[in-house]
């Protein structure tokens, strides 16, 4: 029983590191992204005619190129004429590290145009990513009294070509209407294939807030994760699109078709950008490396003369609320993993212990006070199970001499003891796999939750979000803390949870191991993941002496009789 009770620990531990590596990491720091052959091929999906890679080009200084400014209560955006791109889109509620200053996350990412249209015709391609554009107004501000309001880009080229953008801002939203009409030259027959593309990336990252991008599409009801190495320079994937979007760990810009036809796309450059990193010694370094990055977007094939096309455009927090009132499954950008649907009620529960709280600290203290009370029935079975286990060793070690030459006949008196003393072999590890999801859905909320992002708990937590610190930047106290717990409960274990003089020395020594391991792991860890795993040791330690409290007494009076 002692080795099946190890395994689940081991494999709590495995599953902790892969989640750490494959899922936490990529959120800390960009990898490195091998330049791919030029011919790389990719399943499912038909890549584009003739396209080279899109790239924007430089702002012009003459005095045609002017900017477009929408101010709501909710984001300051800016556009320009020249291609109706958008240049800016700042979230006026979400400084970039929150408490340290007053710049705002920019969803735009510098130096780059979100929005823009790109074509298959070199004439039209050239129109809309350089042609300046007349605009309805030259600017648009939303308040409580004038809560939506228009904005029109047009271009009319010299053949007869025409191109226009008329978007839709309301009040209080993070997404507007984005209508497009695109009517070709006069007397041309190339069809109308164009795509509509946000940026190469997305702002809004830094350090551990989350600087890596995903580039995910859903296509029916599946759900496509892009990989940098293995798309060729423009890729449209086959089947109709809900949507297509680019996110960091807590913001997402998603376009969704509101009309049909579309598809989802991609179109990925490589260059040259500076990588900041911070080494083991904790000193900055920048080196110089070629990147790969990405540009979501939707593709239109249209054979007639003019196309008309509506897309919904969100770019804003990945708040799940919010998304869902879009429709068109945008919550699904939200990638909870294999434990999503364990997720998100836990995420709501937070939420709302938190309303008349005030303090997501406290909260997920309470949180994981309800959790084990939840789970104190299987607790207590699950120690009950191995205090039996514990009693029923020195007959186990007996039968283990007694038939050590023949397994079969061990194997049939071993169950055969099991019935009589009515002991579950596996009745310690079944309510520790019960909890087992419950336990990985906290730690992927608690990791990922943009409600952490600058919530102050208490002195020197100051933001939930991100590793605490105490006087200087790499002193974590709570990963100690947490460690010097799990010491203390190993150093009960034997006596309680662990199945008292039954338990193999060698387990032991690994229990011993296990604190350090816990310690290097969660070292790096957001606070509030710290905290929550802190709490639950520490209401561990206390649920084993009150089931200790609680199993001598009924032990006692089974002996009497």
């Amino acid at each position: 029983m002692e080795r099946r009770q190890l395994l689940a620990i081991v494999l709590m531990f495995i599953v902790l590191v892969a989640y750490q590596i494959f899922y936490v990491e990529r959120f800390q720091k960009r990898p490195k992204i091998p330049k791919p052959p030029p011919t790389a091929e990719v399943t499912e999906r038909r890549p584009a005619q003739v396209m080279p890679p899109i790239v924007a080009p430089a702002p012009s200084s003459t005095f045609d190129d002017k900017y477009v400014r929408v101010l709501t209560s909710l984001y300051d955006a800016t556009f320009s004429t020249r291609g109706a791109a958008l240049t800016s889109f700042k979230l006026r509620n979400y400084p970039l590290t929150p408490g340290k200053g007053k710049e705002l996350v920019d969803l735009i990412p510098s130096g780059e145009r979100a929005l823009v249209l790109d074509f298959d015709d070199p004439g039209m391609r050239k129109a809309s990513m350089e042609g300046i554009f007349a605009v309805s107004a030259e600017s648009l501000e939303l308040s409580y009294a004038k809560s939506s309001g228009e904005v029109t880009f047009t271009y009319v080229g010299p053949k007869g070509s025409r191109l226009i953008k008329r978007l839709t801002f309301h009040d209080g939203k993070y997404a507007f209407e984005m209508d497009i009409y695109v009517k070709r030259p006069d007397e041309s027959k190339v069809p109308i294939d164009h795509r509509v593309l946000w940026a190469y990336g997305l702002g809004g990252g830094s350090g551990g807030y989350g600087a890596y991008t995903t580039v995910s599409h859903l296509i029916g009801k599946d759900r496509t994760v892009d990989k940098p190495g293995k798309l060729l320079p423009l890729t449209v994937y086959k089947g109709p699109a809900a949507w297509s979007a680019v996110q960091t760990k807590y913001f997402a810009a998603i376009l969704a078709p509101r009309s049909g036809g579309a598809a989802a796309a991609v179109a990925k450059q490589t260059r040259e950008k500076a990588i900041t990193e911070t080494t083991w010694t904790f000193q900055k370094k920048t080196t110089i490396r070629k990147v790969s990055e990405l540009a979501p977007g939707l593709a239109y094939t249209n054979i007639g003369e003019a196309s008309r096309e509506r897309i919904l455009v969100f770019a804003g927090p990945k708040l799940p609320v919010r998304l869902k009132a879009y429709g068109s499954k945008l919550e699904r950008v939200i990638d909870y993993g294999w434990f999503g649907p364990v997720s998100r009620p836990l995420l709501a529960l937070l939420r709302l212990i938190n309303r008349p709280i005030g303090n997501y600290g406290v909260s997920i203290i309470l949180l994981t006070i309800a959790v084990k009370v939840l789970f104190f029935p299987l607790s207590v079975k699950q120690q009950q199970s191995m205090r039996q286990m514990t009693k029923l060793q020195p007959r186990l070690k007996a039968l283990k001499d007694r038939y050590k030459n023949d397994k079969q006949k061990l194997n049939k008196e071993t169950m055969d003891l099991y019935k009589r003393e009515k002991v579950n072999p596996l009745g310690g590890c079944l309510p520790l796999l019960v909890q087992f999801p419950v336990i990985i859905a906290l730690y992927t909320v608690l990791g990922d939750a943009l409600e952490l992002r600058g919530a102050h708990f208490f002195l020197w937590i100051t933001d939930l979000s991100v590793p605490e610190s105490l006087f200087v930047p790499w002193f974590h106290v709570l990963p100690i803390l947490m460690g010097g717990m799990m010491l203390l409960q190993n150093h009960i274990a034997p006596a309680t949870a662990m199945g008292g003089a039954g338990i193999d020395p060698r387990q032991q020594q690994m229990l011993k191991y296990m604190p350090v391991i816990f310690l290097f792991i969660f070292w790096g860890f957001p606070a509030g993941l710290n905290l929550y795993w802190t709490v639950y040791t520490v209401i561990g330690i206390g649920e084993q002496f009150i089931i200790k409290r609680r199993m001598v007494p009924e032990e006692s009076r089974a002996s009497e009789r």
